[in-house]
């Protein structure tokens, strides 16, 4: 797991057949949604790479991290959390 900030998470591994698994989740509270939204992480994006497996994580991830910027634009997360477009070292 690589904590990204108070907003964002991010996990990779290998899956049970070997294959590179990526995960993003994001907090995002929507308009109208009950107010305990804020403290969940209702946004969750994932990606297995089962063409290249040449790719570092980071690049794999650093789609996510795209992926998940995307998202929060269309569902217009009232609480604007911070995705960034990669991951600091």
């Amino acid at each position: 797991m690589t904590p990204v900030n108070t907003d964002v998470k991010l996990v990779h591994g290998k899956d049970s057949k070997g294959k590179s698994k990526y995960y993003v989740y994001v907090r995002c509270q929507v308009e109208g949604a009950l107010p305990a939204q804020k403290d969940e992480v209702p946004l969750e994006g994932s990606m297995t790479d089962s063409l290249t497996e040449k790719e570092s994580a980071d690049a794999h991830l650093k789609h996510l991290l795209h992926s998940a910027r995307a998202v929060v634009r269309v569902f217009q997360c009232q609480n604007t959390p911070k995705v960034p477009t990669s991951i600091a070292k």
